[in-house]
This record gives C-alpha cells, structure tokens and sequence, in this order.
C-alpha cells in the first residue's frame, strides 16, 4: 500500500482507499482474504453500504460494486469541493465545503441513482 488517505471498516471488511497505487484495498478480518480494485480517481474519502464502494475525491465520486470491481456510477458537479462522504441505509451523502449536502439513494431497480442536492437549515 502507498499514500492510504481513508480508512473504512464495513462489516468484517476493511477497506483502504490505496492512492499511490490507484486502487482500493480490501483485507477480511475474518477470512484474511485480500483483494484490490482499481479506481479511476485520487481518492480522498470512502463509503460503503457493504454491497457497494464510493471512492471520493474533492471534486468527484465513484460507486463500485463490491463484487466486481466494476463501476456503477459516477457523481460530479457538486457545488463546491467535497469534504466528507457516508453511507446509511442504501443512501449515499456527500458534504461540501460550502455546506451544500447532496444525497443518492436506490431506486426501483435497486441502483443507486444521481446525486441530489438537499436543503439545509441551520437549527
């Protein structure tokens, strides 16, 4: 592993976003069972709902199936820089630094669909 900048435990996975090696890394602290996947993108942050992987830089994210490997989608144009990402209950949230928050959530197919931005209230 090289330049880890995240660090998630799903489950009994954990998974280290792998920067100097362009992947995302998964080590099963039950199985010992290692496995990697490429990324497309400088990853800053991880989510992960435990059937999917969101890798996250400032300006874009990318959903991966866990399985696979294989990319499901990509979410950009996002008011300003990310700052944070999460996953609960098969909905994905992203943060800016501006503090606009955007949520993608499963639809009917199961897929999880386009990042929307919701409205915030300071309380």
């Amino acid at each position: 592993m090289s330049g880890a900048s995240d660090t998630i435990l799903v489950g009994d996975k954990l998974l280290f976003a792998d920067n100097g090696n362009n992947r995302i890394s998964s080590y099963d602290t039950k199985t010992g069972e290692r496995r990697v996947f490429p990324t497309e993108i400088q990853t800053d942050f991880l989510a992960s709902d435990g059937t999917t992987v969101l890798a996250a830089s400032a300006t874009e994210a990318v959903l991966y199936d866990f399985d696979s490997g294989e990319k499901t989608a990509t979410f950009d144009g996002f008011n300003s820089n990310l700052a944070g990402v999460a996953a609960v209950y098969g909905k994905y949230y992203f943060i800016t630094d501006n503090n606009y928050f955007y949520c993608a959530e499963q639809n009917s197919e199961g897929k999880i669909g386009r990042a929307v931005q919701q409205e915030c209230r300071d309380r």
